[in-house]
């Protein structure tokens, strides 16, 4: 595989993150539309680009992930960017779970980072580029301690994150969500050696 560089995202990547998270995510999204264009056009003006850390291939983005704290989330939701992409029905539904989902107060401490939105597109997948990023993370910045939230079926995920030194501290039952086909959000923790 080609080289990669992992950097800081900068505002020239805005449309390469929500396209990375819109194909990264498009189970989740396609409960609203199956068309990724009006999730990327909703999800543009909420990038919070200080936040996300991108794996950049002679400028191609190629994988994403986000640091979030008690401060600040990595996606803000538009109101309407959501309901001119989604339209007016489908744009409220999807705000009001979206807010529930990312807009909500971290409960963590100041010293703890939250790792969200990390995704590898399709293609370049299985080259450990997500776990090239979270380290990324945690080497430059200033937090002491990381968590982090995956599914119970991203058995692939839950094994990347536990070689980066991630462990389960508690497990949450999913409810309503039987689309998805998880049961359970596993939270796992990070402690940076001193």
């Amino acid at each position: 595989m080609k080289q990669f560089i992992i950097r800081k995202a900068a505002e020239k990547d805005r449309k390469q993150i929500a396209n990375t998270i819109a194909l990264c995510y498009e189970k989740e999204f396609s409960t609203l539309t199956k068309d990724m264009k009006k999730v990327l056009s909703a999800l543009l003006p909420g990038i919070q680009i200080p936040r996300f850390y991108v794996a950049d291939l002679n400028g191609k983005i190629v994988g994403i992930a986000a640091c979030s704290d008690c401060r600040g989330r990595a996606v803000h939701i538009d109101k309407k960017a959501f309901q001119n992409s989604l339209g007016m029905v489908k744009g409220t539904l999807a705000i009001v779970f979206l807010t529930k989902e990312f807009m909500h107060s971290l409960p963590i401490p100041k010293d703890t980072g939250y790792i969200e939105f990390v995704g590898v597109q399709p293609k370049y997948q299985g080259h450990s580029i997500a776990r090239k990023i979270i380290n990324n993370i945690i080497e430059r910045t200033e937090y002491r301690k990381f968590v982090l939230c995956v599914t119970d079926i991203n058995i692939p995920a839950q094994k990347s994150y536990q070689h980066i030194g991630f462990h389960e501290y508690k497990r949450i039952p999913e409810r309503g969500r039987k689309i998805k086909g998880f049961k359970e959000r596993i939270f796992m923790k990070y402690e940076k050696k001193i």
